[in-house]
């Protein structure tokens, strides 16, 4: 995945893609983590 980085520590996903996968994966996560804490 090529990474730009900006602004300090912020990385910014190239092409537009990687981002959208980024978002994909991201939204996964806290799908995951509600699931965990209702079946908690």
């Amino acid at each position: 995945m090529h990474v730009k980085k900006d602004s300090g520590s912020i990385y910014y996903p190239l092409p537009a893609p990687s981002a959208g996968g980024w978002l994909f994966r991201h939204n996964n996560e806290q799908r995951r983590n509600a699931q965990q804490r209702r079946n908690a």
